[in-house]
């Protein structure tokens, strides 16, 4: 029987294994960045890569700072080892270049793109990253400007979530959501029909036309399912009168309780039933309507704050702004967009390392694909990249 290989031969793996994509995943505390810091230093020493084509992303910049003193200490102590005079050499060169390593935040390296490469991505060349509180305000004034204009217009889309009973401050912090997450949500979406509600109205028509000839089998005046029928029949004469939004309004509020009532207070266990029985029938299609009512109210608005963020990354742009989203957007964009640009990318670059790899964040992965692809490939979804063997080492939590 074969053995599984052990740990060290995994990590022997791991580090010295330079023509294959690895994804290492492990718990915290277990030494992935150790081993990520040793990858680095093997590629150096066996002149598979230099210094300054090396770049080791991380999540914080606390964390970069970090892995840089890391890499540094076991370059200068590889070099202090090593008995091949050219492998200490290219150790040595390295250690002294360290400050040209690209050992940077996933933000910080869409930055240097960006910097390198403003016209390609649209960009002002002088543009300042907007910081967290000057890019709130910004986003807050954007918003009161837009919104205003909107709410003033009437807007059905926001006139219809106001109905619904989302707040003004609903609103705006699904705006932010929006620019937020605008590489998920930035697309106009289909699939929510309007809904009509005639065809609900109907059924509550019919259903107090079906229940009130049951009224006299109840004995008892008080009551519980005989209150919901009276209340329905009352209900349908009044949404007789109503029409558009009205109509859809005074429907949405109908309140059905099929549990009231007392079995004893009907003459019979079969017409008590058939009360119960339509009764749920109509507050199941009412959960329906509901359903459908608010889905198609969601679908508006999000679409509708689509143009918010058209309206917003335009004032960006007016002020040379871009907020930390934005950079990740504008570099995944000019990347997938330009192939000079990325093919100049690919070529600075024999081997990158993400460390703290999140696969739920689809930009990080479209970025890391893009750079790491075969060079003069067509874009494409980065499920679909072909990346060159080797370029890519990530080390992620299972988390």
């Amino acid at each position: 029987m074969t053995r599984p290989p052990s740990d060290q031969a995994i990590r022997d793996r791991v580090v010295s294994d330079f023509d294959t994509t690895l994804l290492l995943e492990a718990g915290a505390g277990t030494g992935k960045t150790t081993v990520l810091v040793r990858r680095i230093v093997a590629l150096l020493r066996k002149g598979r890569a230099s210094i300054d084509r090396v770049a080791a992303i991380t999540f914080t910049e606390k964390a970069a700072g970090e892995l840089k003193v890391r890499l540094r200490e076991e370059l200068e102590g590889a070099a202090a080892e090593a008995s091949d005079p050219e492998e200490q050499k290219r150790l040595r060169a390295a250690s002294l270049g360290l400050d040209r390593a690209m050992v940077t935040t996933i933000h910080s390296f869409a930055l240097a793109v960006l910097r390198e490469r403003p016209f390609e991505a649209g960009l002002d060349p002088g543009f300042r990253v907007a910081a967290d509180v000057k890019g709130e305000r910004s986003l807050d004034q954007a918003w009161d400007d837009w919104i205003d204009v909107r709410l003033t217009a009437g807007d059905p889309a926001f006139v219809e979530a106001l109905h619904l009973g989302v707040s003004l401050t609903d609103l705006r912090e699904a705006g932010r959501l929006m620019i937020a997450e605008r590489d998920i949500l930035g697309r106009v979406v289909g699939g929510a029909q309007a809904v009509d509600p005639e065809s609900f109205r109907q059924s509550v028509r019919r259903a107090a036309g079906r229940l009130g000839p049951l009224k006299v089998e109840c004995q008892d005046e008080t009551d519980g399912a005989l209150a919901s029928i009276e209340a329905l029949e009352g209900f349908a004469d009044r949404c007789q009168r109503a029409e558009g939004a009205s109509l859809r309004s005074q429907l949405l509020s109908l309140k059905i309780n099929p549990q009231k009532g007392n079995q004893k207070a009907w003459r019979s266990k079969e017409t008590r039933k058939q009360v119960k029985d339509d009764l749920t029938r109509l507050r199941d299609e009412k959960e329906a309507f509901v359903q459908a009512v608010e889905e198609g109210a969601a679908v508006a608005l999000r679409n509708r704050l689509t143009e918010f963020l058209a309206f917003f990354q335009d004032r960006q742009r007016e002020d040379a702004l871009v907020d930390f989203q934005g950079l990740l957007l504008e570099a995944r964009n000019v990347l997938a967009r330009e192939k000079p640009v990325r093919r100049y990318f690919q070529e600075r670059l024999d081997a990158l390392l993400i460390d703290e790899f999140q696969d739920t964040d689809p930009l990080q992965v479209e970025l890391a694909a893009l750079l790491a692809c075969r060079p003069g490939m067509p874009p494409a979804r980065w499920t679909e990249a072909e990346v060159e063997p080797g370029r890519l080492f990530f080390v992620g939590d299972p988390k």
